[in-house]
């Protein structure tokens, strides 16, 4: 029990130290890696849908959701481990008679029904990606219209859409990919801060403590140690415990349910939601708590756990710098955005795609955090060859992502360009496998509009 206790008190200084700006995300900014992975299959001109507020498509739709919600609640309960059910009290029940036309009340009941926070805005909106020009018929949104967190987004701001407006599947499913990040799962453990409703949502006590940083509330979400080998870690409480599958099945249902239903923009939205937290796991260091530790390293864990944290910054610090440069340089042929379109002269087909082979359900586990886990320790070992020791290797440095911190990208470009291509290529067969995983995501969805 000692060690146990250990454990969990060295996790929760981790989870301090991981999740203390938003670079913590898997991929940074999951609307641009999805929209260059579907360019290709979709495009901004075609296929068109209206814009929908959720309050039309609640009220519309509410007695087929209470019926679906029930029946995903059984499937959740019967095939995921550790699932905690939906109390009784937050279960949607639209058919009464009094919200029946009250559009915010059925917004607030499905959104304690989806366990997610209930404070999130969700108004239409479309991300811009920095490739694109804007909209000069629409008028933009602040970040604070959208997100409950505040951070940085390359070419900000939104832009709003109306209700009915003919959008692109391509915006509404990218833009969407990147809201998880925007405060859906903050604050809905027992233990964070004193809220409307965390204790309702009976999600216990957050594995990473009782920490109410933002980023360390929403990480159990966003995470899948999955196959994690090492006795010693498998019994701490965010390897045992986390919801990624949960939000997975839940989101890729409703976008099904949608689709069914006639409502394509929240078909695609729902997708997208979906498609963020199966990016998150195609992200190494999202998948594999400690990339390339010994078991004697396990047993020294706070410098571990720091050294660790640089490491996952810098993963983010490089994509992030990569797209940032090759779109400002107009460089959408580069390998790493074809890799995505799976265009690469050897980049081969996707008849023979994995995801073709199985149910969405079990591609969390099966495919993508399994894929990204492996490859873990290859790009351990190249990023020590690639940065100063002190940013990979010194527990007493802490990296952080502002626009004063080290560039990691021109680092490379300027001083070691064959350990930059080595580099590259690691993401290049990571944003292969992320692009086959988004289109294949949508095929199996079967979105029709």
């Amino acid at each position: 029990m000692r060690i146990r206790v250990f454990f969990f008190l060295l996790l929760f200084s981790y989870c301090l130290i991981l999740f203390r700006s938003p670079s913590s995300y898997a991929w940074d900014n999951h609307a641009t890696l999805t929209y260059f992975s579907l360019l290709q299959k979709y495009s901004l001109k075609a296929p068109l849908l209206p814009a929908e507020s959720l309050e039309r498509f609640l009220i519309k739709e509410k007695n087929s959701l209470v019926n679906w919600l029930e029946q995903e609640e059984d499937w959740l309960q019967k095939n995921l481990k550790n699932y905690p059910p939906v109390p009784e009290i937050i279960k949607f029940k639209a058919k009464n008679k009094a919200h029946a036309s009250d559009g915010e009340q059925l917004i607030k009941d499905f959104l304690y029904a989806i366990r997610i926070n209930p404070h999130m805005p969700l108004p239409l909106y479309s991300y811009v990606t920095l490739d694109r020009p804007r909209n000069p018929g629409r008028t933009t949104i602040p970040l604070s219209k959208v997100s409950l967190l505040t951070f940085d987004i390359p070419n900000l701001p939104f832009e709003e859409l109306k209700e009915g407006e003919v959008v692109s599947a391509l915006e509404v499913v990218s833009s969407a990919s990147d809201e998880p990040d925007y405060g859906m799962d903050i604050g809905l453990f027992s233990n964070n801060d004193q809220n409307d409703f965390n204790k309702l949502y009976a999600f216990g006590d957050n594995p990473f403590g009782s920490s109410d940083n933002p980023y360390a509330s929403q990480a159990p979400f966003h995470l899948g140690y999955f196959h994690e080998k090492n006795h010693k870690l498998q019994t701490l409480p965010l390897v045992q415990r986390n919801f990624s599958e949960y939000r997975i099945h839940l989101f890729s249902g409703l976008a099904k349910l949608a689709a069914e239903l006639g409502h394509p923009y929240w078909a695609f939205r729902f997708a997208g939601w979906a498609l963020h937290y199966l990016q998150d796991l195609n992200q190494p260091y999202h998948a594999s708590l400690f990339p390339g530790a010994s078991a004697k390293d396990i047993d020294e864990f706070v410098p571990l756990f720091k050294k660790t944290t640089n490491q996952h910054v810098i993963v983010e610090n490089y994509q992030y710098n990569i797209f940032v440069n090759l779109i400002s340089e107009g460089n959408f042929q580069h390998p790493l955005i074809l890799a995505l379109q799976n265009v690469l002269q050897n980049g081969g087909g996707e008849n023979d795609s994995p995801y073709r082979k199985y149910p969405i359900e079990s591609w969390a586990r099966l495919l993508v955090s399994s894929e990204s886990s492996a490859s873990a320790k290859e790009l351990y070992n190249i990023l020590r060859e690639a940065f100063p020791s002190k940013y990979i290797d010194d527990p007493n440095y802490t990296f952080s992502f502002g626009p004063s911190e080290f560039d990691t990208y021109t680092y490379l470009q300027q001083n070691n360009e064959s350990i930059k291509q080595r580099l590259d290529e690691f993401f290049i067969s990571r944003f292969k496998q992320l692009g086959d995983l988004n289109r294949e995501f949508l095929e199996q969805l079967s979105i029709k509009y």
